[in-house]
């Protein structure tokens, strides 16, 4: 149960981190909205979602298992 939460409240304070980083660079709204595929995209892609982490290439299976973590 402790590592449940600990879980969520890290990735509360990722998520936070991320909006936080968007904000910086964005002087509107709608620029940091028009930021989020960039951070939104790779991560989908990369997941396995769409295709086996084991058949991509080896450098991007490498960043598959750093995001995984």
């Amino acid at each position: 149960m402790r590592s449940l939460v600990l879980l969520a409240v890290l990735n509360a304070v990722l998520g936070m981190a991320m909006g936080l980083f968007v904000s910086a660079f964005a002087s509107t709204e709608f620029q940091a909205v028009q930021f989020m595929p960039a951070f939104l995209l790779p991560q989908f892609l990369l997941s396995g979602l769409l295709g086996p982490r084991e058949r991509m290439l080896p450098a991007l299976e490498a960043v598959s298992d750093l995001l995984r973590r």
